[in-house]
């Protein structure tokens, strides 16, 4: 399968390193990022072409799908983008800042015939499919209640942008909720099943970050279950503080 990188900021790194740990039979053939210098960095690594624009390399590049690894505004317009041109396409969560826009893309990628795909790894965490399996079993008996705490301290890593857009909300979405959050809230649902109704604050600790960098949050479950969900990213000392409780 020949793919292509669209976007080759912060988190290419980690799709690259996958692909090559795990996944030989893909081969990164086109890089597409807007500074071209990230581009040209990702394919003297993997010998690919790099492009500065999609449309370019839509037009000219060799590949059969894109794994779109972009700001979270970008995500609709490029995903359409691709699969209108026919190519499968690995979405990085969230799929957009608002439910509008995800409809959107739904529509679009049913009516493609092509294989769409959201990113989002922590459905396929081992420890979350060792949970999932012992609660489906009922070998740990009937689940009262859980937790899910993504508790991040501040890393300069994902925010080297002159301006970096992590920290807008108009681009984001909101703050670490739909950000690195979401991972969070997958894993939740997978084991309670869904989200009927939640209730929760948004508080604002880092305050270069336009949206929210703290939640605490109750979730009501369809069976009528709870779970407490937290997102926290701060510019302090944490304590050590497991990720999952169930």
């Amino acid at each position: 399968l020949k793919l292509a990188f669209i976007g080759c900021g912060a988190i290419a790194r980690f799709h690259l390193d996958g692909i090559k740990g795990h996944v030989p039979r893909v081969d990164v053939t086109t890089l597409v990022d807007i500074d071209g210098s990230k581009a040209q960095a990702y394919a003297k690594e993997t010998g690919g072409r790099a492009f500065t624009s999609l449309g370019d390399a839509l037009a000219e590049g060799d590949f059969d799908a894109v794994d779109i690894l972009l700001p979270h505004d970008l995500h609709e317009a490029s995903a359409i983008q691709c699969l209108e041109a026919g190519k499968h396409v690995l979405l990085e969560k969230p799929i957009a800042p608002t439910l509008d826009a995800c409809d959107r893309i739904f529509q679009v990628a049913a009516q493609s015939g092509c294989v769409f795909m959201v990113a989002e790894n922590s459905q396929y965490w081992p420890e979350i499919l060792e949970a999932k399996k012992h609660i489906d079993a009922g070998t740990i008996g009937d689940i009262i209640t859980a937790r899910a705490a993504f508790i991040y301290p501040f890393d300069e890593y994902w925010f080297k942008e002159a301006r970096p857009w992590r920290f807008e909300s108009g681009r984001t979405g909101g703050g670490i909720t739909i950000d690195g959050g979401s991972h969070w809230i997958r894993p939740l649902r997978m084991w309670m099943g869904e989200v009927k109704e939640a209730v929760g604050v948004l508080d604002h600790p880092l305050r270069q970050m336009e949206g929210e960098s703290l939640t605490r949050a109750l979730l009501r479950f369809e069976s009528g279950k709870t779970a407490i969900f937290d997102a926290m990213m701060i510019d302090t000392t944490f304590a050590p503080d497991p990720w999952w409780r169930v």
